[in-house]
């Protein structure tokens, strides 16, 4: 708008019908738009001397490996705080409605996901360092 307003009062003296600035102000900006567009578009690009090297491929047996120590992790949880955690973030219902299926109040279900937790965070963190 800023630079609208400067180029109309560059061109004031040089406006014949001054009663229909408003066509012109529109004009103006839209051109205003449309130079910054092309601008915005060369600028943005980075040229560099060569393509950058491909991401290695992830070793597929990685992830069976993470699979098998989260599963071993979740054998050590009871059997109502694996249904908590599954029910929380493998269905992602929200905390009513697991409680309304795990037939237990909310704040039990709050306990005994932050008892899940924090008993997962144990069991992982001593396998977190040998998968990287």
């Amino acid at each position: 708008m800023q630079r609208t307003l400067l180029a109309l009062h560059r061109h004031w003296d040089d406006l014949d019908r001054r009663d229909h600035i408003e066509a012109y102000a529109r004009q103006i900006m839209k051109r205003l738009l449309i130079s910054d567009r092309r601008a915005m578009r060369w600028s943005r690009e980075i040229l560099i001397g060569a393509p950058p090297d491909p991401t290695p491929a992830q070793d597929p047996y990685t992830l069976v490996s993470e699979r098998i120590v989260l599963m071993a992790a979740l054998a050590t949880l009871g059997p109502r705080q694996r249904a908590t955690i599954f029910l929380r973030f493998w269905e992602d219902r929200s905390v009513e409605d697991t409680a309304r299926a795990l037939g237990n109040e909310s704040s039990t279900v709050r306990s005994q996901t932050v008892r899940a937790l924090s008993t997962l965070r144990s069991a992982l963190e001593p396998a977190r360092p040998a998968a990287r």
